[in-house]
């Protein structure tokens, strides 16, 4: 065989040969990884495809910072029910929904809501504990979100000084009024509440503040000292001055 005849041999091998491209990567959202692997070039062989599931855009699916942006400061502004937890050292961990229009955004850093009376008082008795608070909104119409904040807090009542100043930013007296819940910010979360059903707002229910405009001063400070004055694990709310 002449020199010309083994490259063009050569040259018609090298066209039939099936060459593997490099995988292509992606990424699945519970950390498995799809390879999509191709084959091309002259032959008899079928293009072949393997992958273990189809390509998932990966999300991101929480993120901390240290305070709160205007974007998410507007999102607080317009949810209609937000709920706050609370926990002792030792006993059983609190969680509460609370709406009537009662939180406000004091800064990046600092947030506050407006507490009315009701039949228990264990976030002031665990901040007068430990400190500890944690804030959660959801959006339950338009786009999905979740927001987190992680912080330490105490009440403010109206014997307090910082009653004068910070009150007037909660709007007309509200009947049952008892404190304001003040909390510094440590970090701010945020997540995807893909999980989060869609609810449409009707209104704000009025059965607490009715319930409060029947009561006179004496008789709502008859029902802290009774009610409100420790938790259900028998820790000091200090609601009332001793």
């Amino acid at each position: 065989m002449s020199r010309l005849q083994k490259i063009a041999e050569l040259q018609l091998r090298r066209q039939s040969e099936v060459h593997l491209q490099k995988p292509r990567r992606h990424a699945d959202l519970d950390g498995d990884v799809n390879f999509t692997v191709l084959f091309s070039g002259q032959g008899s062989c079928r293009p072949p495809t393997v992958a273990r599931r189809p390509p998932i855009t990966f999300f991101v699916m929480a993120k901390f910072t240290s305070s709160l942006t205007p974007a998410q400061q507007a999102f607080i502004k317009s949810q209609k029910i937000f709920f706050v937890a609370s926990a002792p050292a030792n006993g059983r961990v609190n969680l509460s929904p609370k709406g009537l229009d009662s939180f406000r955004v004091l800064g990046a850093q600092r947030v506050a809501y407006l507490d009315c009376t009701g039949s228990g008082n264990e976030t002031a008795a665990h901040l007068a504990e430990n400190g500890r608070i944690t804030f959660m909104f959801c959006a339950f119409a338009d786009a999905p979100q979740i927001l987190r904040l992680y912080g330490t807090g105490h009440a403010v009542r109206p014997r307090d000084d910082a009653w004068a100043q910070l009150r007037p930013l909660f709007g007309p007296p509200v009947p049952g009024e008892r404190q304001l819940i003040v909390s510094d910010v440590e970090s701010v979360q945020t997540s995807c509440g893909f999980a989060v059903p869609v609810f449409n707002f009707q209104a704000d229910r009025d059965q607490l503040t009715a319930w409060a405009q029947k009561k006179s001063p004496e008789s709502l400070a008859s029902y802290w000292s009774e009610k409100n004055q420790k938790s259900i694990d028998g820790l000091p709310t200090g609601l009332v001055a001793p």
